[in-house]
């Protein structure tokens, strides 16, 4: 199943709603999604759980002003090491020194009243920007063949997902798993079917999991996948839809039949909660547990744990 072709996404602040309506018909012919909100507050909780390819910036005040916006912001992603969209200020002829002083919290820049050409030049730029950092990021981070997340992709996700979700004190599922019988198959099967094999599973994974959801491989021998805002109910589901499906994979590898590929290994559904700071300490917890796996069990395993400053242990919850 081939999964559609995700449009490139813009977030709008703007408190007026004339000038908001006047960005939304400019920008409203073009092959983008359109978010429009009233307040800098507002999009600061929205940008906590969406992503956005550009943001549109009002200069003026909503409690606070554009400029203080792309402070607080760019402090807050540079801290959690996620990845910034590309921002455009938009203001009045009398803002533009403080705006032009500010360049290193915004990307670009517009003074209004504009022509509608000039924002969509700036918002195509915009646009070319991000999607060769995107490129860029693919080939740092991803594996070209499978699209899996590499080892340091996966490390940056984690400590993303840890940032965002453990300020709302969310759920994290995280399964480190394998090939079942694989020791049998690189004996039956040589070790050049049993990779073959394994970049076929990642290739389906990666099809397969839901669009916030990420798989990698890790140490050269391991698969993780890691779902956010996902409790162990949830996350038990996942795992049973894929189990199904992969069953049905055709798996193009001589002498391999259909039933011969599943996977097994242990999966954790964790509290996150960096309500009191730690997101760093609760990272390198995690990422002990993960890299700490050595011998996973011949049938799948699961636990629900709680993460904190404290460190990773056994939960009663949820």
């Amino acid at each position: 199943m081939e999964k559609k072709m995700l449009k490139e996404r813009i977030l709008i602040i703007e408190p007026n709603q004339d000038l908001a309506d006047e960005i939304l018909e400019i920008l409203g012919d073009t092959e983008v999604e359109l978010t429009l909100v009233h307040s800098h507050f507002k999009a600061l909780t929205m940008l906590e759980d969406e992503s956005f390819s550009i943001v549109l910036v009002t200069a003026e005040d909503s409690g606070i002003d554009g400029l203080e916006f792309c402070r607080i912001y760019r402090k807050r992603q540079m801290e959690a090491g996620r990845d910034l969209p590309y921002m455009i200020l938009m203001g009045q002829k009398w803002q533009r020194v403080s705006i032009c002083e500010s360049q290193a919290d915004a990307h670009d820049f517009l003074i209004r009243p504009c022509l509608a050409c000039e924002l969509e030049w700036r918002v195509t730029a915009g646009l070319s920007t991000v999607r060769e950092m995107r490129q860029l990021r693919e080939i740092i981070y991803l594996d070209p063949e499978t699209g899996a997340l590499n080892q340091e992709g996966l490390q940056k996700v984690l400590r993303e997902e840890i940032n965002r979700l453990g300020r709302k004190k969310a759920w994290l599922s995280v399964a480190v798993l394998d090939l079942a019988n694989r020791d049998l198959m690189e004996i039956s099967q040589g070790r050049e079917t049993l990779m073959l094999a394994k970049k076929t599973v990642l290739k389906f994974l990666k099809q397969e999991l839901r669009r916030h959801d990420h798989v990698a491989e890790f140490n050269g021998e391991k698969i993780c996948i890691i779902s956010g805002d996902c409790d162990n109910q949830c996350f038990n589901d996942l795992l049973n839809r894929l189990h199904v499906r992969l069953k049905k994979l055709d798996m193009p590898l001589p002498g391999m039949q259909q039933t011969d590929v599943d996977f097994t290994g242990i999966c954790q559904s964790i509290i996150i909660d960096t309500v009191s700071g730690g997101s760093d300490m609760c990272f390198a917890y995690l990422w002990k547990w993960i890299d700490g796996i050595e011998l996973l069990p011949e049938r799948m395993e699961a636990g629900i744990s709680y993460l904190d400053r404290n460190g990773l242990r056994a939960s009663q919850e949820g």
